[in-house]
């Protein structure tokens, strides 16, 4: 549960006559939250591309390092789903397990390759079916988000950033651009239309920053979809 939220209110303007007729007023208002570690626990679905095109750059290298560098960097009370897709989507880890038996996910995470799954793109599957692994822990009081990494190479482009779109409201979704080849526009679009955030990892050396980054963004939430009535 997040801590208490204070508001900070500024008015364009100090005083209106109360004769005045229609008139605009602006009002900027800051929240911060109040007192120390105050934030909303992490609720994740890790959605990895394992299909034929993660082979080449040592895409699919790059997106193992990345997901065992976060799950070793999750709080005691985050939960996080590991969803892996090509032409089906399976899912690799549940949030149980990731929180019971780290080194055994991992361990999961290195033998992607063994995963018979395909080797054809379909992204919007497993878009769900991290959705679906997310929703199981879904709560208000966390901050629920799909973290997608693949080159974005994939078919039905639309359904993925309707997916990502509809889903605004109750799950987010960061994406995570792979290799030197990626599909940078629809990747963008999608972080864009879910209010999240997009990253490039060119090289392995660059993930700890990167997610360093969106972890840091993640845990500095202390409320989410918080309605202001006048």
């Amino acid at each position: 549960m997040a801590g208490a939220i204070g508001f900070h209110a500024l008015c364009s303007r100090d005083a209106v006559l109360s004769s005045a007729e229609n008139f605009v007023l602006y009002l900027l208002m800051e929240a911060k939250p109040q007192g120390q570690g105050v934030r909303l626990p992490l609720n994740l679905g890790i959605v990895l591309d394992r299909s034929g095109s993660m082979y080449d750059e040592k895409r699919l290298d790059y997106v193992v390092e990345a997901v065992k560098y976060l799950i070793d960097h999750l709080g005691p009370e985050d939960r996080a789903a590991v969803v892996a897709f090509a032409d089906t989507a399976a899912v690799v880890a549940t949030a149980d397990q990731v929180l019971n038996d780290k080194a055994r996910v991992k361990k999961a995470i290195d033998d992607l390759d063994l995963l018979e799954i395909g080797g054809g793109t379909q992204m919007a599957l497993g878009m769900a079916a991290a959705l679906a692994e997310v929703e199981r822990s879904y709560s208000p009081n966390r901050l629920n988000r799909l973290l997608l990494l693949t080159d974005g190479q994939t078919y039905e482009e639309r359904k993925c950033l309707d997916l990502a779109r509809q889903q605004r409201e109750r799950v987010s979704c960061s994406t995570l651009g792979v290799g030197i080849e990626f599909n940078e526009k629809l990747l963008m679009e999608m972080a864009e239309a879910s209010g999240a955030n997009y990253h490039f990892i060119s090289d392995p050396a660059t993930i700890p920053d990167i997610f360093s980054r969106e972890l840091e963004g993640l845990r500095n939430m202390a409320l989410t979809n918080a309605p202001i009535e006048a």
